[in-house]
Parts: structure tokens; sequence; C-alpha cells
């Protein structure tokens, strides 16, 4: 599973010159969770993107750029399945 928010967090991460560890202590997460987030094994639930970014200081990046985007509705669920029609 290539999510975007596995680069995104090892390279915020390693610009501030944190090890996995440090990360998840700041996050109150477990480095498991780190480890598998990096790998692209799962994503982060929303409130831990939500300090990730603050973490970052991403409050300037653009929905378009970061990974939230691309993350935040599985996919598969963009569509309503065929066969039901559009309530109003």
């Amino acid at each position: 599973m290539n999510t975007q928010w596995d680069h995104y967090i090892k390279e915020r991460r390693e610009q501030r010159h944190y090890s996995q560890a440090e990360l998840a202590e700041l996050l109150e997460a477990s480095v498991a969770s780190v480890s598998r987030w990096e790998r692209g094994c799962s994503i982060p639930r929303p409130y831990l993107r939500r300090r990730l970014q603050v973490l970052f200081d991403d409050r300037a990046t653009s929905t378009k750029e970061h990974p939230s985007a691309a993350c935040d509705v599985p996919s598969g669920e963009h569509h309503k399945p065929s066969g039901t029609s559009p309530t109003h």
C-alpha cells in the first residue's frame, strides 16, 4: 500500500532528526505504528494526522500537496454503488 503518508512522515521525521521512537513519543503512538506508516503498511488515524501536521508545522501546506488529500477517503468510497439514486 503506497499512501503518500509513508514518504511524508519519513522525510519530515528525518529533516527534524527524530528517531522513530522520538516521533512515537511526541505523538503518543507506538514505535511499531510509526514504522508501519513509514513502510506504507498503514496510515495514521485522522487525529494523528493532525498531530503530525502540527508537529511538522505544515499549516501552509495546501491540501493538494498534502498526503491527507489522497488518504482521507479510502479508494472505492468516492463513488456511490451502482443502482443507488441520489437523494435530494
